[in-house]
């Protein structure tokens, strides 16, 4: 029994590591590799499973899913490059059912998206001069902000109101109409790169050239969280913020403060340097971050990259997860593609929301008006 008991535990001490991340689990959306406006549909647990969703028209360059509910957006990019990026939304409880334009070229170049648990569209975008628009609608060219469409909009859409049709114009069938889009609210003008909302919609976190920073609507106010920091990213609970700090443009450390009090709470450095003969231990370090979020649980962060770094070039996307600790990476959705999976979402949160008035963020964005 003794000599049972001694093989147990050295048999169990092989195993363990390699069923550490075991539960890390949960469906995620995330875009084909090679043809890019295909929406696929997999658990990261058992990959083997991957599977078509559904066909947009256009290439897909951002995706979002709503937490526990029923949309997809996205935004996606035309053939022509003077034509603006549109925002589109699917119903992932009626996949048969036709992408809907939320935006219909009214901005030019918007450059991420994020929509909430509860149906609300946030997004940025970045005003380019000389993008073609739609020559027969009324429509100024937007500045460059943060912006919010209400969910009460999307289900409901704003009727825009008729052109004004002179008298003496015979032909008016042919006069062109400005299609039904939900509209939107202007947050905060800002040129911002990436922007995310906090679960009870009462935090904004946005990345600048200048660095992250938060926007807490019920006042208005805005701090700067840290300086040379980008793609900001709230924990399910809300109860935390993470970001990638970079520094002369290389990324160096992921780091975790209070979403609350921005009290430092963390931080992960990933690159493999050697000072004097001694190494740092660090986690694999990539250069180019393409996405960066929580898992699920809030357990992990959870980020994509594309190629290796200067020591391991190569041309494919990777999705690693790492927990809080940084003691734990791993690798995810690896091998359904040679190249890799370019962006993906998760389709549920395992951390429960505090259940709030329906229009709660737009009561809270008209105190910030006033």
């Amino acid at each position: 029994m003794k000599y049972f008991l001694k093989y147990l535990s050295l048999w169990l001490f092989v195993l363990l590591p390699l069923t550490t991340h075991a539960e890390l689990t949960g469906e995620v959306f995330f875009r084909h590799p090679d043809n890019p406006n295909e929406l696929w549909i997999t658990d990261v647990s058992d990959t083997n499973n991957a599977r078509l969703l559904f066909k947009q028209k256009n290439v897909i360059s951002k995706l979002s899913v709503q937490k526990n509910g029923h949309y997809i957006v996205s935004i996606t990019e035309f053939d022509e490059d003077t034509i603006p990026l549109d925002i589109f939304l699917i119903e992932k409880n009626d996949i048969d059912k036709e992408e809907r334009n939320l935006t219909h070229q009214k901005y030019t170049q918007i450059l991420d998206v994020d929509v909430t648990q509860y149906g609300d569209v946030l997004f940025t975008n970045r005003r380019v001069d000389g993008m073609r628009r739609p020559e027969n609608f009324n429509i100024p060219t937007p500045f460059s902000g943060i912006y919010l469409i209400p969910n009460r909009e999307i289900e409901n859409p704003t009727i825009p109101t008729p052109p004004f049709i002179p008298p003496q114009v015979e032909d008016k069938v042919n006069i062109p109409m400005e299609p039904p889009t939900p509209r939107a609210m202007v947050i905060k003008y800002i040129e911002a790169n990436r922007v995310a909302i906090s679960p009870d919609r009462k935090q904004i976190a946005y990345d600048t050239d200048e660095g992250v920073f938060m926007l807490y609507l019920a006042t208005g106010e805005v701090t700067r969280v840290r300086k040379g920091a980008s793609f900001p990213t709230f924990s399910p609970d809300g109860k935390k913020l993470a970001f990638v700090y970079r520094s002369l443009e290389v990324a160096v450390e992921l780091e975790v403060v209070s979403a609350e009090t921005l009290r430092f709470l963390g931080n992960i450095k990933y690159q493999t340097l050697q000072f004097q003969g001694d190494i740092e231990k660090r986690i694999i370090g990539h250069q180019q971050f393409l996405d960066f979020k929580f898992s699920p649980d809030g357990k992990y962060l959870v980020y994509t990259t594309y190629g290796g770094g200067f020591f391991n070039p190569n041309t494919s996307f990777n999705n690693y997860a790492i927990s809080l600790d940084g003691k734990e990476q791993f690798k995810i959705l690896d091998g359904i593609f040679d190249n890799g999976v370019p962006m993906f979402d998760w389709v549920t949160s395992e951390v429960p929301y505090n259940v709030e008035p329906k229009n709660r963020l737009t009561t809270l964005w008209g105190k910030l008006k006033q």
